[in-house]
C-alpha cells in the first residue's frame, strides 16, 4: 500500500487471519481511522480511532512527529498579602497625601475638593503596586506614556478612609506623617484618629492663588503641640538639625529671652544657620 493513497475513512479492526466456516469475526468499526496497517505473527490491526477531526493525523506517516512553539501571555495574579508595616515603610519614603482643588460648575461653592493618596514608581516596580493595592483592597493603577511611571491612585471618600483606617493602625513616623493628619482633618474625620496628637488647625490655613500653607505661629500651640508631636515621631535626616534649633528659639522666646538684646542677637545667629543656609 502506497502512504500517500490512504485516505481517512471508515474500516474494521479484524482480529485473526483463519476464520472458521460459520463463525462471525471479532470485528470493530470505527467513524474515522487512519489507513495505516500493523503485522505482527498472526495478529493484523487495521487501525487507529481519531476521535474529531482536529485530531487527524498527518496523511503522510513520515510527518507524524512535529514540533510545536505556543507563545501565551500570562497576565500575573499571584499577588501577595504585604506586611502592613512594609506599607507603611514604603509610604513614608514613596507615598504622597494631597488635596486636589478644582472648578466645578454643578456645585454649590462651584469647586471640588478631593483628597488623595498615591505612590509613583518606575513601571519596573509595578509588582509592588499591584501587591499594595491587593493588600489594601482599594484603588487603582494608571500607566503613564511620558515619564515611564506607573501610579497607584486612592480618590474616592470611601476608599480614603480605608487609607486613613491603615495608616491609624499602623501610623508614619516620618514628617509625611503631617500631611496625612491635614488629610483627616480637611475630610473631617480627624477624630477618629486615636494614634496620632491632632490638633485644631482650621485657623492657621491660608490660600494663595496656587498653594494652600499651614502656618502655626502662636507660642503656645508651639510649645504644647509641636514640638511634642515632633519629640515623639522623630524627623529624621537635616532636616531634624532644623527642628532642634527652632525648638532652641521656641524654647528662649517662651522664656522672654527674645526680648533681650543678647536673647535676639543669638536668635539671628541661629537662624542665620537654618534651612538652606546650613551647612
Amino acid at each position: 500500500m502506497i502512504e500517500r493513497e490512504m485516505e481517512y475513512r471508515g474500516s474494521k479492526s479484524i482480529l485473526g487471519t483463519t476464520i472458521p466456516t460459520g463463525q462471525i469475526p471479532n470485528i470493530v468499526k470505527e467513524q474515522r481511522v487512519d489507513g495505516s496497517c500493523i503485522r505482527f505473527n498472526s495478529l493484523i490491526l487495521r487501525c487507529t480511532l481519531m476521535g474529531f477531526e482536529r485530531n487527524f493525523q498527518p496523511k503522510i506517516l513520515s510527518n507524524q512527529i512535529n514540533t510545536y512553539c505556543i507563545k501565551t501571555i500570562v497576565k500575573n495574579n499571584n499577588y501577595i498579602k504585604l506586611d502592613p508595616l512594609f506599607i507603611t515603610g514604603f509610604v513614608d519614603a514613596e507615598g504622597c497625601f494631597s488635596i486636589l482643588i478644582q472648578p466645578r460648575s454643578d456645585t454649590t461653592t462651584k469647586w471640588r475638593i478631593k483628597a488623595i493618596f498615591h505612590i509613583s514608581l518606575d513601571k519596573k516596580d509595578i509588582n509592588i503596586l499591584e501587591n499594595i493595592r491587593y493588600t489594601l483592597g482599594v484603588g487603582k493603577i494608571y500607566n503613564s506614556s511620558i515619564y515611564n511611571k506607573v501610579y497607584y491612585r486612592v480618590e474616592s471618600f470611601k476608599e480614603v478612609k480605608v487609607i486613613i483606617n491603615h495608616f491609624n493602625n499602623y501610623p508614619l513616623v516620618t514628617a509625611k506623617k503631617i500631611d496625612f493628619v491635614l488629610l483627616a482633618v480637611i475630610l473631617g474625620i480627624n477624630n477618629y484618629l486615636s494614634n496620632y496628637n491632632t490638633y485644631d488647625i482650621g485657623n492657621h490655613i491660608y490660600y494663595t492663588n496656587k498653594s494652600v500653607m499651614v502656618q502655626i505661629v502662636n507660642i503656645s500651640d508651639i510649645m504644647n503641640t509641636i514640638i511634642p508631636f515632633f519629640d515623639k515621631y522623630n524627623i529624621y535626616g537635616k532636616k531634624s538639625l532644623d527642628f532642634n534649633d527652632f525648638k532652641l528659639i521656641a524654647n528662649m522666646m517662651n522664656n522672654k529671652e527674645h526680648l533681650t538684646s543678647k536673647g535676639l542677637k543669638k536668635i539671628i545667629l541661629i537662624k542665620e544657620n537654618m534651612n538652606l543656609n546650613r551647612k
